[in-house]
């Protein structure tokens, strides 16, 4: 007898580069009905791979429940034994509830994550997770249907899947959220300020250590004082701030550029453009080259950024004199890389070096991550509109170029939430202030 926590979720890698997140069962196999589910509706919708991988964690969840309430699903479905009122409610309830293995692995239970997370989830992801729940009983109870041959009992069994599927649906609508205080915003601009010098691979505070000697000198062959560059290749490989300097292009890359975690990852070193001064951010989905089984990808459209001089230097030093130099880097063409591998550097390895930073820099937002400095760069982007006296229209289309999103894009009430907070606070203090002075009698331009 299976057991509900049975169930596996893994990635394979095809021919194609493709990535298929699969569902496993308790031998390990995958199963065969989501599967078919998987590749023949959802994967003929050309959704991202991301959301397959949501998917089978969607399913994954409807076996568990089944198991745990004794119920073949499979047979039940494809016999026309819908589920009752009662096992829809279950069923409901069972998606506002957080799996014990997300997507990133198993979560470790502490104090902080139970007061953070606590036991459920949001009203989105429990809609997401029905809908798609609700989606994939519909076309199992349809396949149960195909297969029955007196046209009869066609049009009763598909008008009681009717009626279970809409019960399902009605029981995703999530109600509108007036919750709005714990909302992801921009970090305050003195906490970016205090990133940006502790990042700095000079800054005393920085929280990686000197690590051992990773390059070898520059050859003594080579002539002293040739060139600038020489002293200064000597003098930093040295003093092994390769991984510094590293980390540090990868904050500012992201603030600079506004980019996201999979796109930053994704970065190849030929779309480095140094005599243009350009960043290109390109599509790259399913590149059998890539080693990475969690393929870090671009969600927006392609685009490029402009960088400043002073960052192209960074990045031209880090290429020819710090990646250059470590061994396995010259295997592939990713940007960056591990310092003790040389492999392509993952999302995961992202996520560490601002868990890091978190951890190391009591100064910093508990909550910083990559995708929070995409947010800062935003709110950085408003603040300079306001300056300059921008137009909303010329603010609007200049957002959406800078962000890489579509035409007419409502992401803007998502990134732009602080500086949105902010003239909020002023008008409300200036309409407090007139008030209070009309009825204190104090002068209106004290």
């Amino acid at each position: 007898m299976a057991r509900a926590d049975d169930f596996q979720v893994r990635v394979i890698r095809l021919s194609s580069g493709e990535r298929l997140p699969l569902l496993l069962g308790p031998d390990r196999v995958p199963l065969f009905i989501p599967t078919t589910w998987l590749l023949t509706t959802r994967r003929r919708a050309d959704v991202a791979m991301t959301t397959l991988f949501a998917d089978c964690f969607h399913l994954k969840l409807l076996y568990r429940w089944a198991i745990e309430h004794h119920i073949n699903l499979e047979r039940r479905m494809l016999d026309g034994q819908y589920l009752t009122p009662a096992e829809q409610v279950s069923l409901t309830d069972a998606c506002s509830t957080q799996l014990s293995e997300t997507h990133q692995g198993p979560r470790k239970k502490t104090a902080e994550n139970i007061l953070r997370f606590g036991t459920h989830v949001s009203r989105i992801h429990k809609k997401t997770r029905i809908r798609q729940i609700t989606s994939f009983l519909d076309w199992l109870g349809e396949e149960g249907i195909q297969r029955v041959t007196n046209e009869l009992t066609k049009v009763l069994r598909r008008d009681e899947l009717g009626k279970m599927v809409s019960a399902l649906k009605k029981a995703g609508k999530a109600k509108r959220s007036r919750i709005s205080l714990d909302l992801r915003q921009a970090p305050e601009r003195e906490q970016i300020f205090r990133l940006l010098e502790v990042i700095n691979v000079d800054s005393p505070d920085n929280p990686w250590a000197t690590p051992p000697q990773l390059f070898e000198k520059i050859r003594e062959a080579q002539t002293r004082g040739k060139h600038w560059v020489a002293q200064q290749i000597d003098h930093r490989i040295a003093s092994n701030l390769g991984l510094r300097l590293r980390n540090e292009l990868l904050v500012w890359m992201i603030l600079s550029c506004a980019l996201r975690r999979g796109e930053v990852m994704g970065l190849r070193v030929n779309d480095i453009d140094a005599l243009q001064n350009r960043v290109f951010i390109l599509r790259k989905a399913d590149d059998p080259n890539d080693p990475r089984m969690n393929e870090p990808l671009t969600k927006g459209n392609d685009g490029s950024s402009i960088l400043k001089d002073g960052l192209i230097r960074m990045l031209y030093f880090y290429i020819n004199f710090v990646r250059a130099k470590i061994p396995g880097a010259k295997k592939h063409d990713y940007l960056f890389v591990s310092h003790q591998t040389g492999r392509a550097l993952g999302k995961e390895a992202c996520n560490k070096v601002f868990t890091v930073l978190r951890e190391k820099v009591p100064d910093l937002p508990e909550n910083l991550t990559p995708h929070l400095l995409r947010h800062a760069s935003n709110d950085e982007y408003s603040r300079l509109c306001d300056l300059m006296k921008v137009d909303p229209e010329s603010e609007r289309r200049n957002r959406e170029r800078l962000n890489r999103w579509c035409l007419n894009s409502s992401m803007k009430r998502v990134y732009d939430r602080r500086h949105e907070q902010e003239i909020s606070d002023q008008f409300a203090l200036k309409q407090q202030d007139r008030i209070w002075k009309r009825v204190k009698g104090e002068p209106e331009n004290a």
